[in-house]
């Protein structure tokens, strides 16, 4: 009876076991991995013994990326195993492991005994490791700093960089004062320490809206019986960055007097006080919101520029420093408006802003003023009606009676005098005694290249508009207390007077709180990368929020947000995210999901999410503007976290095939204009690293598209693109079952090899996945130079105008071969002796009216170029917006020259 039970017992064991087994290999099979490996070890705790539970346990760990807990699984594993062949594919796997971990002597010992144990074909493997040991792994600073020289984006003939004279973006608090006070009280750490970064900063809207959020903030704080934040030694950081130095240079402005704020009442006697801090206010937003400004104003505004000039590093700020460079960038604006001033104003003056300048934006003014600003509290009818004749916001009557008295009787006069009336004499007397607004103006080169004159400018009412949109209820409170204020004194209430306290509340920020800003001229995305990396002369920052306004339109769209920005957020931190808007180009697609499709080659949201770790995340204020939208979804402000451990991995088959898609997608865009794609393979790798480093795929499933692509031939049933933007179609294969995913075909890549090597040469430092592929050593790859005509009859010098570089045995002689250039290249062809690059450097050396003499700098093996010189190769230079040749060289590797870089 006894044996019959143990009988029984042993059969159910036996069979649940079995069952255990079937279930983790379907969960296998489906790229399930967690579920999988729960079954095995159910399987293994049943019967210890079990050799094939044991083993498949070690091959899903090992597809799951967790080589330490594969390593420790391979030895339990070679503990019961008996078969020869299958212990050998054990030892194989643990020297994988060590290999995709980096430990490569571990790794070599390992691999030796599988090979004495008598694994085969393992010639390629012990090569590939026996390369990464000759290789000195390089200091990572030495590394970061080559890697922040590469090029990102494809160069284009563009060459200025005009300033944004407004943002389009909704003036949002990255944290609302009530979050931050939340944060606070929750937080275990005694004080808050929170870090931002605004690119792209055009007007700098977001980043006073924060600043008046953390003075309401330290408002708040005495209401529940808490100190004020600096007392806690609360810090907050915040990185301004734009490209053009005269949008920075404006912020500067700005930034001074919000610093001279804070101390006008030491500076000034009583008597003084009221109508130097009424004059500084003023000048706040005759330089952020207006067209034009009254004479006194106009001079202090000099004035203070030539100070600025002959000033320290820190604009005479106590709590403000500078990028590298930055200060020489904006000093030399400052000198350029001083010195200009005059000029420029015989052509710009009040009455040409009058006539001429044209109010860039076009809502419904008319119901904005007379229903009223801040849900009806503020009527400004009277003053928008002659605004839009005479260009004049009315100084507030302390400041004009005290500076202007001509002006404050005249406005005494107009009051009863019809709207009309209103306007033109208003009109009339600004064009004859007020200034332009000079900051608005570009480089007088901008104006000269183009032909063009100042035409668009700022819609004040609108402006303001945005700002007190996202304000406190303290901020609420301080306009509605000082309209009662006006009210009872018979006062009108302005615009410059209703936007006073907002401001007054940033200056009281920065004042009475441990806040530092930085500021920087210069490249968004690499700033965000001299903070990560600690090079270019920034201590190591990470972020709470990144803010890009919608400079990813000019970047490459959220591809470039991703492998930048999302790694520059702290780690750990769940409410840490990136704003990344594309208003320009949303007209080009149809939703969100459209949008994905084109920048990330995924077809929504919940793919972004498996794929890339990324989660969507809608603040409060862009919550609200959706529910009030009664047409399309505004999808152009996306703001993206990090979700760190995503339900899922992708299918890896899968995975594979998009990574080559957008490979593909980077390698050999789609012509046409309506959509920037500066992007180029540098961009492909920094992917790839995000995508073990931050997604935490695992390091041989890149490795294996790498080493594909890295052959030259690889076949794939992905694509290239067949649309500009990216049709839905084209990446739904990820929703297909596995069946329908298309036909695979060879595609002949080897053109695009040279560069892909050479690029990751210069990354191997910092990659974290490692190639069986052997790659030249970093000693084996140059820079070259070579000068170039380029024809501009082929079109016009826009940001569109994107260009490839590409080096071809007889390259003058191929004519037709250039002709279908794309054709050839997305149907799988291939070109046959030709390199292709997508990442190279083309500087100006002389501009004619038809074409530029250009010098083109690129990295290459010197074994690739020491045979294009023995076969006298020519170089080509491609639009890739419509793919014609746009400069030529029969001979060009005889006048390649190889540069010396330390």
């Amino acid at each position: 009876m006894t044996t019959d039970k143990a009988a029984v017992a042993a059969a159910a064991s036996a069979t649940a076991a079995s069952e255990a087994m079937e279930k983790g290999n379907g969960f296998y099979a489906a790229g399930n991995f967690d579920e999988a490996i729960v079954q095995y070890l159910k399987a293994i705790t049943i019967k210890p013994t079990n050799p094939i539970a044991r083993r498949n346990l070690t091959a899903v760990l090992y597809e799951q990326g967790d080589y330490p807990a594969c390593l420790g699984a391979i030895e339990a594993a070679l503990t019961c195993e008996d078969e020869d062949s299958k212990r050998t594919i054990l030892r194989v796997r643990r020297a994988k492991c060590h290999f995709f971990m980096g430990y490569f002597e571990e790794a070599k010992v390992a691999l030796q005994k599988a090979i004495d144990g008598g694994a085969e074909e393992q010639e390629g493997f012990m090569e590939a490791v026996e390369s990464y040991l000759a290789v000195s792994r390089k200091d990572k600073k030495v590394a970061f700093e080559d890697v922040a020289s590469i090029p990102r984006l494809r160069p284009n003939l563009s060459e200025f960089c005009w300033h944004i004279l407004h943002g389009y973006d909704y003036a949002i608090a990255a944290i609302t004062d009530e979050d931050i006070l939340a944060k606070s009280t929750e937080s275990l750490e005694p004080a808050l320490n929170l870090a931002f970064f605004y690119g792209a900063d055009g007007d700098a809207r977001s980043f006073y809206q924060q600043l008046h959020h953390l003075d309401s903030y330290n408002r708040l704080r005495p209401t529940y019986g808490l100190p004020p934040s600096k007392e806690i030694n609360d810090t907050f950081f915040m990185a301004l960055q734009d490209e053009s130095a005269y949008t920075m240079a404006r912020t500067v402005i700005i930034l001074r007097l919000l610093h001279d704020l804070a101390s006008v009442e030491k500076r000034f006697g009583n008597d003084q006080v009221e109508v130097e801090r009424e004059q500084l206010l003023s000048t706040i937003w005759y330089v952020y919101g207006s067209d034009i400004m009254p004479p006194y104003i106009h001079t202090a505004l000099v004035e203070m520029i030539d100070s600025l000039i002959d000033g320290d590093e820190t604009f005479g700020i106590d709590w403000l420093k500078c990028t590298p460079g930055t200060y020489d960038a904006i000093r030399q604006v400052f000198i350029g408006w001083v010195s200009q001033v005059n000029y420029l104003t015989e052509i710009f003056n009040a009455s040409y802003a009058q006539t001429v300048v044209g109010i860039r934006r076009t809502p419904d003014h008319e119901e904005l003023v007379q229903t009223g600003l801040m849900g009806g509290a503020l009527k400004l009818e009277k003053e928008w009606t002659q605004y839009k004749e005479s260009r004049m916001v009315y100084p507030s009557q302390i400041l004009a009676k005290a500076k202007e008295p001509e002006l404050h009787q005249l406005l005494k006069e107009l009051k009863t005098e019809s709207p009309e009336t209103r306007a033109s004499t208003l009109k009339e007397y600004a064009a004859k005694n007020w200034n332009a607004n000079f900051t608005l103006w570009q480089a007088t080169e901008y104006y000269d290249q183009n032909q063009t004159t100042w035409i668009e400018s700022c819609d004040t009412l609108e402006l303001m508009d945005t700002l007190l949109e996202g304000i406190t209820q303290n901020g609420k409170k301080d306009i509605i207390d000082m309209r009662t204020q006006h009210s009872v004194k018979s006062v009108h209430l302005g615009i410059v007077d209703a936007i006073a306290p907002f401001f007054m509340s940033c200056s009281n920020a920065l004042q009475q709180m441990n806040v530092k800003v930085t500021i920087g001229v210069g490249d968004t995305l690499r700033q965000l990368d001299f903070y990560r990396w600690e090079i270019g002369g920034e201590e190591h920052r990470a972020f709470d929020i990144v803010y890009l306004g919608n400079s990813a339109e000019y970047y490459g769209g959220h591809l470039s947000m991703l492998v930048h920005a999302i790694p520059s957020l702290k780690d750990g931190v769940e409410s840490a995210f990136v704003q990344s808007s594309m208003p320009e180009t949303q007209g080009f697609f149809y939703n969100l999901r459209h949008t994905m499709a084109e920048y990330f080659c995924l077809p929504s949201v919940v793919q972004a999410e498996c794929f890339l770790g990324l989660k969507q995340i809608e603040p409060a204020l862009v919550e609200e503007k959706a529910k009030e939208n009664t047409g399309p979804p505004d999808f152009s402000m996306s703001f993206w976290g990090l979700k760190k451990k995503p339900n899922t991995k992708p299918q890896k088959e899968l995975f594979g095939r998009w990574l080559i898609h957008v490979f593909f997608k980077l390698a050999i865009p789609f012509p046409g204009a309506t959509v920037c794609q500066p992007l180029t393979l540098s961009t492909f790798v920094r992917l790839c690293i995000y995508l073990v480093e931050v997604r935490r795929i695992p390091a041989h499933w890149i490795t294996a598209v790498v080493d594909k692509l890295l052959v030259g031939l690889v076949n794939t049933s992905a694509r290239p693109p067949a649309h500009l933007p990216q049709e839905l179609f084209e990446v739904t294969y990820i929703n297909w079952d596995k069946k329908n995913r298309g036909q695979t075909k060879d595609f002949r890549i080897t053109a695009f090899i040279p560069e892909l090597k050479s690029l990751l040469t210069r990354y191997q430092p910092l990659l974290p996945f490692y190639l069986l592929t052997p790659l030249p050593l970093r000693s084996e790859i140059a820079k070259y130079t070579m000068k170039m005509e380029l024809d501009l009859g082929a079109g016009p010098t826009t940001m569109m105008n994107i260009f490839a570089f590409i080096l071809a045995k007889n390259a003058t002689t191929r004519g037709q071969e250039w002709g279908r250039l794309h054709k050839l290249l997305s149907q799988g062809n291939g070109i046959e002796d030709a390199y292709f690059y997508t990442n190279f450097e083309v500087t100006v050396l002389d501009k004619g009216v038809w074409s530029h003499l250009v010098e083109i700098a690129w990295w290459m093996e010197e074994t690739v170029a020491e045979e294009m010189r023995n076969h006298k190769w020519g170089a080509l230079m491609v639009r890739i917006d419509n793919w014609s040749v746009v400069g030529s060289l029969k001979e060009a590797t005889e006048m390649m020259e190889k540069v010396s870089v330390s």
